[in-house]
C-alpha cells in the first residue's frame, strides 16, 4: 500500500488546482487492506473529463496501473439537492511592500 499511497500523493492537489474538483477521498478496507474505494465528486462532466485529461491523473495512472485489479466507475445522483457543493479556488497574492 506505500506505493499506491505514494503515487497518490504525488504531483497536484486537484482540489486546490482544478475548478470543478468537488472532494476526493481515499479509503482503506478495514478487513482487506488491499481493497481501496475512492470517492471522488465533481461539479459537471466537463470537470471530470477535464480531471482526468490532466497531466498530473495521467501520471497517477501509468504508475498505479499494476495495481489496479479491478475498476468499477459509478455514477451516482444526489440524494439531497439541497446539499450542493461548489469548489472555490481562492489564490492568495503576496505582494511586496515598498
Amino acid at each position: 500500500m506505500n506505493t499506491w499511497s505514494s503515487q497518490s500523493r504525488s504531483g497536484q492537489n486537484p482540489l486546490r488546482t482544478e475548478p470543478g474538483v468537488l472532494t476526493m477521498y481515499a479509503m482503506q478496507d478495514k478487513e482487506n487492506p488491499c481493497i481501496i474505494t475512492i470517492l471522488e465528486t465533481y461539479s459537471s462532466d466537463e470537470a471530470y473529463k477535464s480531471h482526468i485529461a490532466s497531466e498530473h491523473f495521467q501520471k497517477y495512472k501509468q504508475g498505479t496501473l499494476h495495481m489496479v485489479k479491478n475498476l468499477e466507475l459509478c455514477d451516482q445522483t444526489p440524494l439531497n439537492s439541497d446539499n450542493i457543493i461548489t469548489n472555490t479556488i481562492i489564490q492568495y497574492c503576496k505582494t511586496k511592500s515598498t
